[in-house]
């Protein structure tokens, strides 16, 4: 985005998986029900391959690509996020696409070919919509909405942060679209319509003092819905989980006119989302909603136990169904692993717990959305846990856990084309594993709880040691040709001078990371995968 200055039961597999090597390889495994297969096994349906990858977003306070002044930063955690469309610059759009991608505090834009454009900080994009100068802004959330859902018939991206003042104690949520047509009105510095809305107003009008954390953002056919965790400014304790939903009309600009003019004021401010049993609903999450026309969109949640939590959203008619307290959709059990294990240190990597990543519904299948939890076989152990939901009956249609018998799984995220197939990428680590990226895959017609493809699209060179929850992941499908999904996440890139004095470890050495971007697509026509013993003699982790 531009302005003028981003269990069921358990399948056991074993297999092998690039653990050293700096070329990609699609590794493909037959994930049948209580089977052992061989990695070298040919699944009948078809392939996941990588088509190609690249870096992405770094470890420094600006800059896509570490290089003289960029000093790293050694921030506590990775935050990429990736959305990908069309490149829609007047007069001459490029049909080819653009990804839009985000690490923490800086956006920017890639050709899918993985050349750089363009970058800036996340907080010179919302500059001119938040008062004072004491706020900082962070967790950016990135959508491509395909023309269908435009009123205008464009193609937009929309990028969703949250903004906090300490020191005033007030909150806001920051929305950005893309001006269309993007590049026509550059020179008047309106190449995007940036807003802020009000975090701190409720539905009654009052006020209150809590920050928003966490911000996910989704849509439907004609309005973007958000979700944050509220919590108090005081202590930073958890009071509730806040709803926005905002009409697309009221951010997206008819072709070459001004930006609606704002304030943004929300059709819907909601808050306080319960579980089934009354309790509070924290991390609700949004689902990304490929309906054409359709202004119903749902949201789920996982409160712990055997459920998940499940609401269903007219952005029209303005109703939560069943309403604040959502409706309970039983799944096989899930817990979390608060750390996991990496190598050569002591030093345990944070899964975050157990909350949903993303959530997509696609009308053709349904609701999919994964998270992590504690291995069926290991419970020290995490897997990532991924389901397909029937939304109407409100129940599972697949429910697994995927993970290695010597290694976890973390910080998953899935996209879903119109066809029902499936991409899941996340980070893994063990005692004989640095922190890597992964990725796993199925065919509509795959048989039902199975992972048929995988594979590492990036394995970690050294160790990460600074504690908080590490890594997160974000996957989307190319709005035109949607058997291409982009990917991306972290990895441990290895040391990288001394961390800089105010971070988590000054003066201390960084381990560092940085991300790394895969473009994947499935082929109906399998082919024999290529030789992949483990590099240097070492075991690779053996998928279950």
């Amino acid at each position: 985005m531009r302005t003028s200055h981003r269990f069921g039961q358990c399948a056991l597999v074993s297999g092998s998986m690039l653990a050293r090597s700096a070329v990609v390889i699609s590794l493909i495994a037959l994930l049948a029900l209580n089977d052992r297969v061989s990695a070298g096994g040919v699944a009948v349906a078809g392939t996941l391959t990588v088509n190609s990858s690249f870096a992405g977003p770094y470890d420094t306070n600006f800059g896509f690509v570490p290089g003289p002044g960029f000093e790293p930063v050694c921030a506590p955690y990775a935050a990429p996020e990736v959305a990908e469309g069309p490149l829609l610059i007047w007069p001459n759009p490029n049909p080819g696409g653009i990804l839009h991608m985000a690490a923490n505090w800086n956006v920017g834009e890639f050709y899918t070919s993985g050349q750089y454009t363009f970058q800036e900080p996340l907080a010179s994009l919302v500059q001119g919509v938040l008062p004072g100068n004491n706020w900082y802004v962070r967790d950016p959330q990135l959508l491509y909405d395909w023309a269908s859902g435009d009123p205008s018939g464009y193609g937009r991206f929309i990028n969703v942060a949250a903004a906090s003042d300490p020191v005033a104690q007030h909150a806001w949520i920051t929305v950005a679209a893309t001006y269309i047509p993007e590049g026509y009105a550059a020179n008047n510095n309106i190449d995007d319509c940036v807003y802020a809305i009000d975090a701190n107003v409720q539905a009654d009008g009052s006020s209150t003092q809590f920050w928003a954390t966490e911000p996910r953002a989704a849509m439907s056919a004609n309005a973007l819905v958000v979700t944050a965790n509220m919590r108090a400014f005081a202590d930073s304790s958890y009071q509730y989980t806040k709803l926005w939903v905002i009409p697309k009309q009221n951010i997206y600009n008819i072709p070459k006119q001004f930006c609606p003019l704002g304030p943004l004021i929300p059709s819907l401010v909601t808050s306080g989302l319960q579980n089934a049993d009354g309790s509070l609903a924290p991390n609700v999450r949004p689902a990304k909603s490929y309906a054409v026309g359709s202004s119903t969109t749902y949201l789920l949640s996982a409160p712990g136990g055997n459920a998940l939590t499940l609401w269903a959203l007219d952005t029209q008619q303005l109703t939560l169904s069943p309403g604040l307290t959502g409706r309970s959709v039983p799944v096989s059990p899930y817990t979390g692993v608060a750390s996991v294990q990496q190598e050569g240190t002591n030093t345990q990597i944070s899964t975050g717990g157990y909350p949903l990543a993303n959530v997509i519904y696609q009308p053709t299948s349904g609701l999919w959305t994964v998270h992590t939890t504690a291995c069926p076989w290991n419970t020290a152990q995490s897997c990532m846990k991924w389901y397909q939901i029937d939304p109407v009956a409100g129940a599972a249609l697949q429910d697994r856990q995927y993970g290695y018998s010597d290694a976890s799984v973390y910080a998953p995220a899935v996209a879903v084309n119109r066809a029902g197939n499936a991409v899941f990428v996340f980070n893994y680590s063990g005692p004989n594993y640095y922190p890597s990226i992964g990725y796993a895959g199925r065919f509509a017609g795959d048989p039902t709880n199975s992972l048929p493809y995988y594979g590492t699209l990036k394995a970690g060179v050294g160790i990460y040691d600074r504690g908080a929850p590490a890594f997160y992941s974000s996957a989307d499908v190319d709005p035109i040709n949607d058997n291409r999904f982009f990917i991306i996440s972290a990895y441990a890139s290895g040391q990288n001078g001394l961390c800089p004095a105010g971070s988590v470890k000054p003066n201390q050495p960084n381990y560092d990371w940085t991300t790394w971007v895969g473009n994947l697509s499935f082929t109906a026509t399998p082919a024999p995968p290529p030789p992949a013993p483990p590099p240097q003699g070492r075991k690779a982790p053996s998928l279950r």
